[in-house]
């Protein structure tokens, strides 16, 4: 599948997803690149924590909403009342989502 046929695709051009590191290359010059960084994401249902995933960090509410709709915890006919994003100490973040009470 092309990647344009994706509804959601990383933006590769995306300064926040990459950090610049020195290194050696295969023949020993030094070089600077750019290299992707995953970041812990801690993911709360209903102000109890769920689970902590590492992500690139590019579309942290989907990925969370995603994981809570695969392990059963959300239902596809759920409401989410409220989402929120608090980027974390270390860079990382916090997802939060809260469902009706059923």
């Amino acid at each position: 599948m092309p990647q344009d046929d994706y509804l959601v695709a990383p933006d590769p051009s995306d300064p926040r997803l990459t950090e610049r590191v020195r290194g050696i290359d295969q023949t020993g010059a030094k070089i600077e690149t750019r290299v992707t960084v995953e970041r812990a994401l801690t993911i709360f249902l209903n102000a109890q924590e769920i689970v902590t995933a590492m992500t690139i960090g590019d579309y942290p509410e989907y990925l969370a909403l995603g994981y809570l709709l695969n392990q059963h915890m959300l239902l596809p006919d759920d409401v989410v009342t409220r989402r929120r994003l608090r980027r974390g100490a270390c860079r990382g973040g916090r997802a939060h989502a809260a469902q009706d009470q059923l």
